[in-house]
Formats: structure tokens, sequence, C-alpha cells
């Protein structure tokens, strides 16, 4: 694997594990439910992007966070270097239950402060600098 590579998919848990300490952190409640719940969610999320992007400069160019309704979120990460998108697929492939463990344990139950409602799901896509999808992974609650 190269060093570009691992640099990649040490920043996916960088950029992963500040996404979870935001909702962890997070002491939002809305009683208001449904989507509006889902897009409070969303906006502490988004709060996470400038620390993400200055920390992963070198390596993501853009970071975007999306609601979608009625009760799911999607992660895109852009990477900044065109990579081999089947070899960091591959590295990804190996972590994607330490990311499913993390929102087990982090995210869903944040999810569910801010009241959202019904059958929680978070989807993980990375895309190549030239746009194409490199992995897209969508977890569920359990």
């Amino acid at each position: 694997m190269t060093s570009k590579v691992v640099r990649s998919v040490l920043a996916v848990f960088t950029a992963v594990a500040m996404a979870v300490g935001m909702a962890a952190c997070s002491s939002g409640s809305s009683s208001a439910g449904g989507e509006d719940a889902l897009n409070e969610y969303v906006e502490a999320e988004r709060s996470a992007i400038p620390e993400i992007m200055e920390q992963n400069a070198e390596v993501y160019t853009d970071v975007q966070i999306e609601p979608a309704p009625p009760s799911g979120v999607v992660f895109t990460y852009t990477y900044a270097d065109q990579l081999d998108g089947p070899v960091v697929a591959e590295a990804l492939d190996q972590y994607a239950s330490d990311m499913e463990e993390g929102l087990d344990k982090d995210v869903f139950p944040a999810m569910r402060q801010y009241g959202i409602k019904g059958d929680l799901n978070v989807t993980f896509t990375y895309l190549n600098a030239d746009g194409t999808e490199i992995w897209s992974k969508t977890y569920t609650e359990k």
C-alpha cells in the first residue's frame, strides 16, 4: 500500500473521529423531530468541516455533510490527489467495521438525542480528485 493511500485512510479516520466527536459532545436536542431535527443535527456536524479541512488540507479538497431524509446523513469526502481507487477501496473495506462501531457507539445515539426518528442510517462516500466514486457504504442503526 502506498504512503499516499495510508495517509488517505488515516485522514478518513481523523474525519470520522471528528464527526463522531462533534455528535457525541453536542448537547443539541430538538423537540421538533422529523426533518427539522435531522437538519439541526446536520448543521451541528457541518460545524466540524473547517477543522476537518484544516487538519487534512493536503488530503481532501472538499467535505460535504448532507441530510438524507427522513433519517439519514451522507458524508462525502473528495480526495485532493488522484488515487488508485481499487487500492483505496480495499483499505477502506478493512476499516469498515471500525467505522460501524463508532457509529453505533456515538453517532446514532447523538442522532436520537437530536430527536431524529425512524431507521437511522449514515453513508460515507469517498471520491477521487476527478469526482469518480472510490467507495461508498451505508450503515444502519443496530
